[in-house]
This record gives structure tokens, C-alpha cells and sequence, in this order.
């Protein structure tokens, strides 16, 4: 059974779907100006050859470098803390060692500041 602390969580997250084939950093969510960003669960899929992925909130490394193989995902699970806190107005940024393409559904909270 939820607390209802993951209740409020779940009840207010937003899922959403990103993919790049770029390499460098990429936008996968525009934060507005007077919100914070939090990743409560994503799963990364990268198709094709090596690929090193960071994910960031705007400039600042919030998981470092995770180093995947073709074609086998990895999975942040469920964390009602979050993996990663933006700064007030900070995107989330996926940064991509090659033009490989690689997708992202993830799981965030977005809330004042």
C-alpha cells in the first residue's frame, strides 16, 4: 500500500516521451520560468551502436555518464525523492555521446518555486 505522500506524487506527475538521434545536448522538457523540475522515473533506450548518456538539468550533471550497449534499456525505477532536482527555470537536458538514436519516457513533478 502507497503513503499518502506517493499518493499526492502520482497523482500530480506527468509522464512524457522523448527521442534524439544528435549527439550533444538535447531538450527533453522546458521548464517555465517560476517552476522546478523533478525525475521520478525514466527508462533510456538506445538503439544502434555505443552510446554514452547524461542526463542534466540545464547545465548542472544530475546523473552522470551511463555507458550502454545496442539496443539494451535502463531503467531508473520509481523514487517518490526523485533522481534529479532542477533549479528554478532549469530544462531537463539529455546529452548524447554520439548520433545515436535514443529515447526517453520518463515520469516528472513540475511545482513553484
Amino acid at each position: 500500500m502507497s503513503s499518502a505522500v506517493e499518493q499526492a506524487i502520482i497523482k500530480y506527475a506527468t509522464s512524457a516521451s522523448f527521442s534524439s538521434s544528435a549527439s550533444g545536448d538535447a531538450t527533453a522538457l522546458v521548464v517555465p520560468d517560476s517552476k522546478r523540475f523533478k525525475l521520478i522515473s525514466a527508462i533510456i533506450s538506445p538503439s544502434g551502436g555505443v552510446n554514452t548518456v547524461i542526463l542534466k538539468t540545464g547545465a548542472v550533471t544530475g546523473i552522470p555518464a551511463i555507458d550502454f550497449a545496442a539496443d539494451i534499456p535502463f531503467v531508473l525505477s520509481y523514487n517518490p525523492a526523485g533522481w534529479i532536482f532542477g533549479a528554478v527555470g532549469a530544462d531537463f537536458i539529455i546529452n548524447l555521446s554520439a548520433a545515436t538514436a535514443t529515447g526517453i519516457n520518463f515520469t516528472y513533478m513540475l511545482w513553484d518555486s
